[in-house]
């Protein structure tokens, strides 16, 4: 039988620190792997950060709270991912960065947070790292998840979420015009002052 959990009584499955993935959110919150909260709602941000994922064997923290899905589905090699999110300090945030910044600092702006185990549900600190937008097209083309318009892509005149994203951060790094964004993604200057304004594609 494999290295279980420290906790007397408890026989699950050895996960990190010398408890099971149950026994060690409970540690991470407060410090006693036998601490519990009733509501899973209450706490500080970081107290329901660590209620919110599944330890794997694989050491990624999987998170099991809300997320919402980008990429587009149409595409197989670049494909839907799922990315965790929570509500702090009246907004929503991406659960990776949150844990990113709770266990390693503030993120500079227009820094994207990584994940180096490909698994974007992960909030595992260990396994993200930041990088720039160049280093985030860089890791998705490494990683087969690149995604190059078809000639039929390049005349649609309504932008994905991924593709608004990338037109923003492209506009944020001051090489590109809003009028050459727009005949990148085939859309016209004026959609691509709304999205970087934030008056459209606010979630993107």
């Amino acid at each position: 039988m494999g290295k279980i959990c420290s906790v007397d009584y408890c026989e699950r499955k050895h996960a990190s620190k010398g408890f099971c993935d149950f026994h060690y959110r409970r540690w991470r919150r407060s410090g006693d792997p036998h601490f519990s909260t009733v509501n899973s709602h209450a706490g500080t941000p970081v107290e329901r950060f660590h209620q919110k994922y599944t330890i794997k064997d694989s050491g990624c923290w999987d998170w099991n709270g809300s997320a919402r899905v980008s990429g587009q589905s149409d595409k197989p090699s670049y494909g839907k991912r799922k990315y965790g999110r929570m509500f702090v300090d009246n907004k929503t945030i991406s659960a990776h960065r949150y844990s990113y910044q709770i266990h390693k600092g503030e993120i500079a702006k227009g820094m994207f947070v990584l994940h180096k185990c490909d698994n974007t549900l992960c909030v595992n600190p260990d396994h993200l790292f930041l990088g720039s937008h160049e280093d985030n097209m860089r890791d998705m083309v490494e990683k087969g998840r690149s995604y190059k318009r078809s000639g039929e892509d390049m005349h649609t005149s309504k932008l994905r979420n991924e593709q608004a994203r990338e037109a923003r951060a492209l506009y944020g790094t001051g090489k590109y015009s809003q009028s050459s964004l727009g005949s990148k993604y085939g859309v016209s200057q004026s959609v691509i002052g709304r999205i970087v304004r934030g008056e459209s594609y606010r979630d993107a």
